[in-house]
């Protein structure tokens, strides 16, 4: 009779040798999936800590400028249902720099006005509902667009309170990016201060902090005067605190240092330069004055 003799087995098909080798394997296996799964714990713990940090950090940097915009546009919004907001991507898009982000869902499409690439039209359009009691906020998307509505600026919005014998009052504000930018064309980069300061009736006002920028936009939407609202495109991601509840004045310039030696006059992102030059000044021994206005 013929025997066969089987080889001892651990597992089917596997010698003793093998099945140790096999159980040394899956031991090692087991516990790399256990060391993997506390690493992967510990680095999501670490990564939350670090999320927590950054954010804490953020808020202890404070907002951007754009941020402090948007909030002054939705405080006086929430505040006043006569304030809205008129002009090209304001609504859904959220405006060219994002100012008005997200606000179309809390307001609603009618305050939030999105229109056709048509300055001219609506810019008679805001200047007719604030005839009308409304307090339109007018982007102009960049602030070169606003040539195609000069006349609507100068012979409508400057005007009318004075043509009409006061029956008028026309509280607007036309606000929009402008100044040299990167990756900006020309016809992007333009500051039109020195066309609009020669119309009768327009207040000019230009924000240069986060503080200021949101407190002076509160005044201006306030106002019962047309005024012209300036901010420069290389500002709106400056970081910095604004002030709960604060409406700053716009006819008052801003004293940013005192000094006896001599006046340094600037506005919007020339502040900043001014204050590099200061710097230079003091180590020369000059002690100069920086008012913004």
């Amino acid at each position: 009779m013929l025997q066969l003799q089987l080889p001892t087995t651990g597992l089917a098909g596997v010698s003793q040798s093998q099945s140790k080798q096999c159980s040394a394997c899956t031991s090692a296996r087991s516990s790399a999936r256990a060391l993997s799964r506390h690493q992967a714990r510990r680095a999501a713990r670490t990564g939350r800590g670090q999320l927590q940090a950054v954010a804490a950090a953020k808020d202890k940097k404070g907002k951007l400028m754009w941020e402090a915009l948007r909030e002054a546009v939705d405080e006086e919004m929430e505040a006043d249902p006569n304030v809205c907001v008129i002009g090209e991507d304001v609504g859904h898009y959220g405006g060219s720099y994002k100012v008005t982000y997200d606000l179309h869902k809390k307001y609603g499409d009618l305050r939030l006005l999105d229109t056709p690439i048509c300055e001219n039209g609506f810019m008679g359009m805001g200047i007719g509902a604030a005839m009308t009691g409304l307090r339109p906020i007018i982007e102009g998307m960049n602030m070169g667009f606003l040539l195609l509505a000069y006349n609507q600026i100068s012979n409508n919005a400057g005007m009318l309170h004075y043509t009409s014998g006061g029956q008028y009052k026309v509280p607007i504000v036309i606000r929009g990016p402008g100044g040299v930018g990167r990756q900006l064309g020309a016809e992007h980069s333009q500051r039109l201060e020195s066309y609009f300061q020669s119309i009768p009736g327009v207040q000019l006002v230009a924000c240069s902090t986060v503080a200021n920028s949101k407190a002076l936009l509160k005044s201006a939407i306030r106002s019962d005067n047309p005024i012209i609202f300036f901010e420069h495109v290389l500002l709106y991601n400056v970081k910095g605190e604004t002030q709960e509840g604060y409406y700053q004045p716009l006819e008052k310039a801003e004293l940013v240092r005192e000094g006896g030696d001599v006046t340094i006059l600037c506005y919007s992102r020339m502040r900043y330069v001014v204050m590099q030059a200061v710097q230079t000044l003091e180590k020369q021994g000059f002690d100069p004055e920086v008012t913004a206005l």
